[in-house]
């Protein structure tokens, strides 16, 4: 069961205190505190354990339940080592779906929790301590939310919090934590019966379809006397999110290719195949086959990061090319810049088939006294083939005030340069190389693409 919990945050203290006779972390070195107004305190705080634990943990229903429950992430995973990434295999009894998985913050956060030791055991502490800590009281076992939490080094916490008599900073509320380390280096890739590229789903809770929103304004009623369907599509209450920050962070991503069904069409081909509205009413249980309305989650996290090294890994082979070509011809450095594809209204294109923004790399160099720009999209989630786009660019200002246009003309012609590229004006196109996309460029065919990069760059003179 959901609960929300909704109090006047000047007296939250008094809540911690008094309803949940909270149990506090202390911080073992001083923390950085940022005040809503911007106000930075280093301190020694005491945090309440269920805030710390909702802030870490409790992305949505299934990671808040799961932690009361002993060992469902080993039940519902399967991690192994191969070709230096990771592979999380889901299993097929897993309860999260095929479309909570297309969201990469959830991936990232379940990749941080089963593979970093210390926010393992930290999380699985929480049931450790239930089961140790639980004291009879009639009918009923009572229980104060406790749990170890990991360590938590040159971390910085926005939060509201307050000064109490004895000097001692607490915190009532995380609004965001920044500076985290996850280190976890490697690509992950999910895999499992959960993606099956087909609407017959192998996984019967991962059946889930396209539904054509009718309650735009996202609010949602809870009524604890219905029950969630397991058969209606789950939706998603609009609750205010905790920003969190890695100085590394987590790139995942989905192999729809492991596993795959000759049966039915593609997920996708069949839009509002069941035409069901998004309805306001939910309930907030278990979903059953004998519920009568759509199961209510949450998402309690936002990722900030900053994704540039993730980023760059999309384009290790067209940065290569470039680099060789800079070496080769020119003595000028690359300035890379990697660009979110916009949302554009009846595309999907501006993500990518795991759920990740699609990314447009930008490299600027100038070759024989001309400045030029080179554009590569993210393709490699797509039967779609994308050649290098090239433009000699006279003013950069200029081409900045047309960036978004461009990119808007670019998701709109479902990834194609066909009605972009004109907007840029002085344009070519260059193929990429023979095993360009499977990563097995030989010498020759990497001299014979420099050779076609430097005769398009010298058509422009």
């Amino acid at each position: 069961m959901l609960i929300l919990l909704l109090v006047d945050y000047k007296q939250l203290h008094k809540v911690w205190e008094t309803l949940f006779h909270a149990k506090y972390f202390e911080s073992p070195a001083p923390i950085t505190l940022r005040t809503v107004g911007a106000r930075n305190v280093s301190a020694v705080c005491h945090i309440p354990k269920f805030e710390l634990a909702r802030v870490l943990f409790f992305y949505n229903a299934y990671l808040a339940t799961s932690a009361l429950q002993e060992r469902v992430l080993n039940a519902d995973f399967n991690i192994r080592f191969t070709d230096k990434r990771y592979v999380i295999e889901v299993e097929s009894h897993c309860s999260l779906t095929q479309k909570d998985f297309k969201d990469d913050v959830l991936r990232s956060h379940l990749a941080w929790l089963l593979l970093n030791n210390e926010m393992r055991q930290s999380y699985d502490s929480i049931h450790w301590h239930l089961m140790k800590e639980t004291r009879p009281n009639g009918d009923y076992k009572n229980w104060v939310f406790n749990f170890t939490p990991p360590p938590l080094k040159n971390i910085k916490i926005k939060a509201r919090f307050y000064k109490n008599q004895n000097g001692v900073y607490r915190v009532d509320e995380i609004l965001s934590i920044g500076n985290l380390i996850s280190n976890i280096g490697l690509n992950i890739d999910f895999v499992g019966e959960h993606f099956v590229d087909n609407r017959q789903s192998i996984n019967p809770l991962a059946n889930e379809v396209r539904i054509k929103p009718q309650n735009k304004n996202n609010s949602h009623i809870i009524d604890d006397t219905s029950e969630a369907d397991i058969d209606k599509s789950k939706q998603t209450l609009d609750t205010p999110q905790v920003t969190l920050q890695f100085q590394d962070p987590i790139k995942t991503s989905i192999d729809y290719k492991k596993i795959r069904s000759s049966k039915g069409p593609k997920l996708g081909d069949e839009p509002n195949i069941d035409g069901e509205p998004k309805t306001a009413i939910v309930a907030t249980d278990e979903a059953t086959v004998f519920g009568d309305v759509s199961k209510g989650d949450f998402q309690n996290i936002q990722d900030a990061s900053d994704q540039t090294v993730n980023n760059a890994k999309d384009f290790e082979a067209i940065t290569h090319l470039l680099e060789s070509f800079r070496a080769k011809y020119s003595n000028d450095g690359l300035a890379l810049q990697y660009h979110g594809l916009p949302k554009v209204k009846h595309c999907s294109r501006h993500k990518t088939k795991d759920g990740r923004p699609r990314i447009m790399m930008e490299a600027r160099f100038q070759y024989a006294s001309q400045r030029f720009s080179i554009f590569e999209v993210y393709t490699a989630d797509i039967d779609k083939r994308l050649s290098t786009l090239i433009v000699k660019v006279n003013n950069y200002t200029q081409l900045e005030h047309k960036m978004s246009e461009f990119m808007m003309s670019v998701v709109k012609g479902s990834i194609s340069w066909t009605d972009a590229a004109p907007l840029l004006d002085d344009y070519e196109t260059l193929n990429h190389p023979t095993g360009f996309y499977e990563k097995e460029c030989d010498e020759r065919m990497l001299q014979k693409w420099l050779s076609g990069l430097q005769k398009k760059l010298l058509s422009f003179s």
